[in-house]
């Protein structure tokens, strides 16, 4: 059959479309035109509805916190259940936990007024020993001393806890007791220097506790910085209101609490003076000459040893009337005591001396009576018949003389 050719089929007419189709056609036309708007607007929704929801990651994030909060809440209360039982000095382990669920379960313990660190004496004092020796140095300094006398006292029992101070609101003039502060000074300068001291520095420090000498004092006194640097090395070793004078040494001010802090820093351990410089200290204060071993050793029974240092002055502001003071630890196979008697106003030195020693045995006479009512718990190892028993290695051997 012969094929159409372009003429033929250019000749041909379309074929025509009902008009019931034709109208259908358009009407679906016309239906889908209008498509592609609201899918848009759909798409466009849907991207704003994912912006707007919380991300997985950090919703997952939020229900882990909210788990962990009450176990973080629980760590808290424990450990401040623990430092509240520290503080309040109890034997029982739990009364800290007890105090922190109940405060009202608490014991009735003053709080550490501001400003003084938590081994602070006058921070943590037993209010049972404090009233009753407030009592007994009142009616002594009443009725038995024949001249008006500013005192106060502090005093520390290792053993037990026990602490107490008298009259902790008054500041005295240190006198030669400033040469602790002198000798704590040199030890940690020396310790942060990663150092031995040398053979001037340690025959200076001898002198200076032993025999109190004054001329050495003022010679370590130039040498570790003055004023200034002592007084930063008191507020490292936690002393709040000890004010050294840079007019002379033996014009700082000083408060029975601080000195009993100072104390057990440099022969106790408390703070930052370290082992060997703890050695030396002892042995310094545990040397001092016969002729100056008054004051707080009155205090000592048989057979304990004394480390102490004394301080004494007259004043001409006063009328000349003397000061005498004495700081040190009594150190038993029970435990060691720090006490602290500074005082000022006496006529002459001997009756200064005679009043600081008699206040020395009543402070230990109240502090047994409470004592023998709670045993101590504690002993030194290192304390045999009387006698200090270092550790093997001594730091005067490794010092060079």
């Amino acid at each position: 059959m012969p094929r159409p050719t372009a003429a033929g089929t250019a000749g041909r007419r379309a074929p025509v479309q009902p008009a019931r189709s034709r109208a259908r056609t358009a009407a679906g036309s016309r239906r889908r035109a209008p498509t592609a708007a609201p899918q848009a607007a759909r798409k466009t929704a849907r991207q704003a509805a994912r912006r707007r929801a919380p991300d997985r990651r950090a919703v997952l994030r939020s229900r882990r916190r909210r788990r962990l909060l009450p176990l973080a809440g629980a760590c808290l209360l424990l450990i401040v259940g623990l430092v509240t039982g520290r503080c309040h000095g109890g034997t029982d382990p739990t009364a800290g936990l007890r105090a922190a669920a109940d405060p009202s379960a608490a014991p009735s313990v003053p709080s550490a007024p501001p400003g003084r660190p938590a081994g602070h004496p006058a921070a943590m004092s037993t209010p049972d020993l404090t009233g009753r020796l407030a009592a007994r140095l009142d009616a002594y300094l009443a009725r038995e001393v024949g001249h008006p006398v500013r005192l106060s006292v502090a005093v520390t029992d290792h053993a037990s806890g026990a602490t107490a101070v008298y009259h902790p609101g008054l500041a005295f003039q240190t006198a030669s007791v400033v040469k602790l502060d002198v000798l704590a000074t040199l030890l940690l300068r020396a310790q942060d220097a990663h150092r031995r001291l040398s053979a001037t520095e340690h025959d200076l420090a001898a002198q200076m506790i032993t025999v109190s000498d004054n001329d050495a004092t003022t010679r370590l006194w130039d040498m570790v910085g003055g004023a200034r640097q002592i007084a930063a090395v008191n507020r490292r070793c936690g002393l709040t209101r000890t004010v050294p004078d840079p007019t002379g040494w033996g014009l700082t001010r000083t408060t029975a609490a601080d000195q009993a802090r100072l104390v057990d820093v440099l022969v106790g351990g408390a703070g930052p003076i370290g082992t060997a410089g703890v050695a030396l200290a002892r042995e310094l204060l545990g040397g001092v000459a016969d002729e100056q071993s008054w004051g707080v050793s009155a205090a000592a029974l048989p057979g304990e040893v004394t480390l102490l240092k004394n301080g004494w002055d007259r004043r001409d502001s006063d009328g000349d009337r003397w000061i005498v003071n004495s700081v040190g630890s009594i150190r038993s196979a029970t435990g060691p005591l720090t006490l602290v008697v500074l005082s000022d106003g006496h006529p002459d030195r001997d009756a200064g001396i005679a009043v600081v020693e008699h206040v020395a045995k009543l402070t230990r006479e109240q502090l047994d009576a409470r004592s023998r009512a709670k045993p101590r718990r504690w002993a030194d190892p290192r304390w045999s018949g009387g006698r200090w028993r270092p550790d093997a290695t001594r730091y005067s051997a490794s010092v060079a003389r």
